[in-house]
């Protein structure tokens, strides 16, 4: 359960969807089952949560070698302009 903003510098309390920016990602922990197909099971979604304030300046970014990370918004926009 969500319980305040995924920004770790910032300790603002969620209280509901209308305010901030919410997010959602596929687990990077998902086990493959023995079949060898990845489950589609709710276990293997995770959801973030940024406040009205943080949404504003920063964006959350996930991959399977970082994990879920904070990265400023115009950070992002020179991380892809780099990956082009």
């Amino acid at each position: 359960m969500l319980s305040k903003c995924s920004n770790p510098g910032c300790s603002a309390t969620f209280r509901r969807l209308q305010t901030g920016k919410l997010f959602r990602f596929d687990s990077l922990n998902r086990r493959p089952s023995r079949d060898g197909s990845t489950p589609k099971s709710p276990r293997g979604v995770e959801f973030f949560w940024l406040c009205e304030v943080c949404a504003a300046k920063v964006t959350l970014v996930s991959n399977s070698t970082e994990g879920t990370r904070v990265v400023a918004i115009a950070g992002r926009a020179r991380e892809a302009a780099a990956g082009s």
